[in-house]
C-alpha cells in the first residue's frame, strides 16, 4: 500500500513547529538577547558610574588642600581634566571632574564622556553645603562630550516671558516679545520656545547662565562676559545706549570690566547686576532709588561699581539676587546686604524705611541671631533668606502674605516663615522669590510657595493668597517628579524637574507657559521642549 504523506500544515501529529510556536521560539530568544543586552549596558554604566564616584571621592579628600594652597578667596573654578601637580589628581576613565571651591565650601561634580546617566546637567555631584553647586557652570569639556536629546537645565521668568538654556547650552525664550525680549530678531510674541540668535555677538559661544528682568534679557556666555537684548529705556542693556535691541549686544567691557571675566548675574526690574572675577559687585540700568549701589540715582547705560566700603569693606560677594527697584548680596562674612528702595515696605531689612544708595546690613539681631546665610533671593519689595539652620526668613512687604509668617504685616527686620503644617519637619534647600510671592525648595526635594495667589502662581490650584507656605501640586504633570530649580515674577512661576523637563503656572496671557496655549493654569503644566 502506498503511503500517504500528509502537508505539514495539516498534520496534528507532525514533530516539526507550526508557525505559532516558531514565533514564539523568536519571541522568547529575542527577549533573551535584550535581557543579556540590558544587562550587558547596565553593567557598563554601572562599572562607569562607580569610576565615577571613585574619582569624585578622591578629589573630595583633596579639596581642603586645593582650596588652602590656592588661597582662593571667592569662589574660582577648577576643571580636573588632566594631570593637576597641584593636587596630585587626575581623572580616570574617561571621566571629566568640574570644580568650584573657595576658602571654606566647594562643589565637585563628575561624569562620564560616555555614559548617558552622568551627563553635564545630571552628574554626579559631592558639595559641602547645600547650594555650593549652583555656583558650578559646566566645563568646555563636559559641553563638547554632550550629544543627548536637549532638555532644560536653567529657567528664569520674566514679567511677561520666561527663558531657559537648553543641554546644548543654547538660550531659548517665550512670551511677550514687544520690545524684542525673546532674543530671536522679533517683536511677535511666541507661545512656544523659539532659539535665542546664536550670530553676531553669541557666534561660537555656549551659554550658562540667564536672567530675564521687566522686558530685557541678559545671559552669561561661554567666554564669561555678559550679553543682553530686549528694552533698553534706562540702558539696562549696559551697551553704552539707549537704544532697544531685538538680537543680543555685548555689555560694555571697558571702564569697571576691563581685565575682568564675569562669574554671575542677576536681573528682575530695570536693571541688571553681576558678580566679576574680582568677587565684587556691578550693575547697569535703572537707578531711580539707588539700585546700582554706587551711591548715586542716575541710570547708567554701563557697567558701575557699587560701593565697596562701609559694610562690606574688606569683603567680597558670594551671590547676588536683584528685585524690582532692590538688590542683596550675600558676602564672605555668610551676611545679608542690600541696597535701594526700603520706603514704605522695608526691603532692606535693616529695620528702617529710608531708601539707601550704597549697601546696608540685614538685622542680625532677633531671628537671624548667631546664624550665616546660605541663599537669597528678592522680589518686588520683599526679600528672603535661607540661614544656617535650613530655614527660611524673609523682610519687606507682607501684605499679600509673601513673608509666610502667617501676617499680611510688612516688616523692616527678617522674620520666621512657618515651618509646622506643610514644611514640618523638613530643612530649606533653596529659595525664590517672585513679584509678591516666595516659593522655596524643599528637603523632600518638593516646592512650596506662599503670598500673592490671584492668577494660581502658589501652584496649589487655589487663587487665594497665602500668608503661609502651601504645597505645590504634584500630582498631574509633575507626577513621579521632585523639584531642582526655581524661577518666579509677576504672575506666573516655572520649575526645572528631576526629569529635566520645565514646568509653569499661573497666569499666560502672552504664552509665557511655553505650552503653545495662552490658557492659564493653578497646577503645573509641561513647558515644550527645546527644539
Amino acid at each position: 500500500m502506498k503511503k500517504k504523506y500528509t502537508h505539514p500544515k495539516s498534520s496534528n501529529t507532525s514533530s516539526g513547529f507550526t508557525l505559532i510556536e516558531l514565533i514564539v521560539v523568536i519571541v522568547i530568544i529575542a527577549i533573551l538577547v535584550i535581557i543579556l543586552f540590558v544587562s550587558y549596558i547596565g553593567a557598563q554604566r554601572s562599572a562607569r558610574d562607580a569610576g565615577v564616584l571613585s574619582d569624585i571621592d578622591r578629589l573630595d579628600a583633596l579639596e581642603t588642600s586645593y582650596a588652602s594652597k590656592n588661597n582662593v578667596g571667592g569662589w574660582a573654578y577648577y576643571s580636573a581634566n588632566g594631570y593637576d601637580s597641584t593636587i596630585g589628581f587626575s581623572p580616570s576613565n574617561g571621566n571629566v571632574i568640574d570644580v568650584v571651591v573657595n576658602s571654606t565650601d566647594y562643589c565637585i561634580r563628575g561624569y562620564n564622556t560616555a555614559g548617558n546617566k552622568n551627563s553635564i546637567f545630571n552628574a554626579y555631584t559631592r558639595e559641602s553645603t547645600p547650594g555650593a553647586c549652583s555656583y558650578l557652570n559646566p566645563s568646555t569639556a563636559a559641553i563638547a562630550a554632550y550629544t543627548g536629546p536637549k532638555v532644560w537645565i536653567k529657567i528664569s521668568v520674566g514679567y511677561l516671558d520666561t527663558c531657559g538654556i537648553a543641554s546644548n547650552y543654547q538660550a531659548y525664550c517665550w512670551g511677550y516679545n514687544s520690545y524684542g525680549q525673546l532674543g530671536n530678531n522679533s517683536t511677535t510674541d511666541s507661545p512656544v520656545p523659539v532659539p535665542v540668535i546664536t550670530s553676531g555677538v553669541l557666534s561660537g559661544k555656549t551659554i550658562v547662565s540667564i536672567a530675564v528682568g521687566q522686558y530685557h534679557t541678559c545671559v552669561l556666555a561661554s567666554d564669561d562676559q555678559v550679553y543682553c537684548w530686549g528694552y533698553n529705556v534706562n540702558g539696562q542693556l549696559g551697551n553704552n545706549t539707549f537704544t532697544q535691541s531685538p538680537v543680543p549686544v555685548a555689555v560694555n567691557t571697558s571702564g569697571v570690566f576691563s581685565g575682568k571675566t564675569i562669574k554671575a548675574i542677576s536681573s528682575r526690574g530695570s536693571d541688571t547686576c553681576a558678580i566679576a572675577s574680582d568677587n565684587q559687585a556691578y550693575c547697569w540700568g535703572s537707578n531711580g532709588y539707588g539700585q546700582l549701589g554706587n551711591n548715586s540715582v542716575s541710570d547708567s547705560s554701563v557697567p558701575v561699581a557699587f560701593v565697596n566700603s562701609g559694610v562690606l569693606s574688606g569683603k567680597t560677594i558670594a551671590s547676588i539676587s536683584t528685585g524690582q527697584y532692590h538688590s542683596c548680596v550675600i558676602a564672605s562674612d555668610s551676611q545679608a546686604y542690600c541696597w535701594g528702595y526700603n520706603a514704605i515696605n522695608g526691603a532692606l531689612g535693616n529695620n528702617s524705611y529710608v531708601n539707601s544708595s550704597v549697601p546696608v546690613a540685614v538685622t542680625t539681631s532677633g531671628v537671624l541671631s548667631g546664624k550665616t546665610i546660605s541663599s537669597i533671593s528678592t522680589g518686588y519689595n520683599h526679600s528672603c533668606v535661607v540661614a544656617s539652620d535650613n530655614q527660611i526668613y524673609c523682610w519687606g512687604n507682607g501684605v499679600d502674605g509673601e513673608l509666610g509668617n502667617n501676617t499680611t504685616t510688612t516688616s523692616p527686620v527678617p522674620v520666621a516663615v512657618v515651618n509646622t503644617g506643610v514644611l514640618s519637619g523638613k530643612s530649606v534647600l533653596s529659595t525664590f522669590s517672585g513679584d509678591n510671592q516666595t516659593c522655596a525648595i524643599a528637603s523632600d526635594n518638593q516646592a512650596y510657595c506662599w503670598g500673592y495667589n490671584s492668577e494660581g502662581i502658589l501652584g496649589n490650584n487655589s487663587s487665594t493668597n497665602s500668608p503661609i507656605p502651601v504645597a505645590v501640586t504634584t500630582s498631574g504633570a509633575l507626577s513621579g517628579n521632585t523639584i531642582l530649580s526655581g524661577a518666579g515674577s509677576t504672575a506666573d512661576t516655572c520649575v526645572i524637574a528631576s526629569n529635566f523637563n520645565a514646568y509653569c503656572w499661573g497666569d499666560n496671557g502672552h504664552g509665557q507657559f511655553g505650552n503653545n496655549t495662552m490658557i492659564p493654569s493653578m497646577v503645573p503644566v509641561a513647558v515644550n521642549s527645546p527644539t
